[in-house]
């Protein structure tokens, strides 16, 4: 749901643009840079990047696509996951030209900050304490939290939009919701499988070694 230039008003872009810089500076000080060393860190800037470059017309100020926020944060932690994503962000925007500059913060404080951080946050709550244990129980809460990302980024860009005058309110805001809760379906699945099957390998690699690292979280 990349948001392109030319939609959005100047008091939406700017209040977004700061509150995305200031959100994302204080990730990045209160972010230990051992946090930022292993390996699956870009790994998982990669799978973001080529997941959301398959995009769903949804309007002609819009796409829909899978953002992987949630997996991210499943992985590495929330603080990894919006630096990640952010990263993603921007790199679409002046590579790609997907999503536009002036729209940075609109679309990183949606796909990046908000929407994953509200749906690792359902994660964390419906999941409770079985924090290295992945259960029947884990995995709805994956589900939950992809889904729940998705529709919550779409939401936000469809205020955005009306704030800027390009849509009625009503009308942008069942549109979004009913296409991204569709692609919210998709997200959670991919948020369980990847997220499942990554912990697995980590609790069997595990037995095998032991090596210290960092702990799946």
């Amino acid at each position: 749901m990349h948001i392109a230039d030319g939609f959005l008003e100047a008091p939406v872009i700017i209040t977004t643009a700061v509150v995305s810089a200031g959100l994302v500076t204080a990730v990045a000080k209160k972010t230990p840079p051992k946090e930022l060393a292993s390996p699956m860190v870009g790994a998982s800037a990669a799978f973001v990047l080529a997941a959301q470059m398959v995009n769903f017309p949804v309007a002609s100020s819009v796409s829909g696509h899978i953002i992987g926020g949630v997996l991210v944060a499943v992985l590495l932690g929330w603080r990894v996951s919006v630096l990640v994503l952010t990263s993603v962000i921007v790199i679409q925007s002046l590579v790609f030209q997907d999503g536009g500059v002036a729209a940075l913060g609109a679309n990183i404080l949606n796909l990046g900050i908000v929407g994953p951080g509200l749906g690792y946050l359902l994660f964390r709550t419906v999941r409770g304490n079985a924090a290295h244990d992945w259960t029947l129980r884990s995995s709805v809460a994956a589900f939950l939290g992809g889904w729940t990302a998705s529709v919550v980024a779409a939401l936000m860009a469809a205020v955005q939009l009306w704030l800027s005058g390009q849509a009625d309110l009503k009308t942008i805001v069942l549109l979004m919701f009913g296409v991204h809760a569709l692609i919210g379906v998709a997200e959670g699945m991919a948020t369980v499988l990847i997220a499942r099957f990554l912990n697995h390998h980590h609790q069997k690699c595990s037995t095998y070694s032991q090596v210290p690292g960092g702990e799946f979280s």
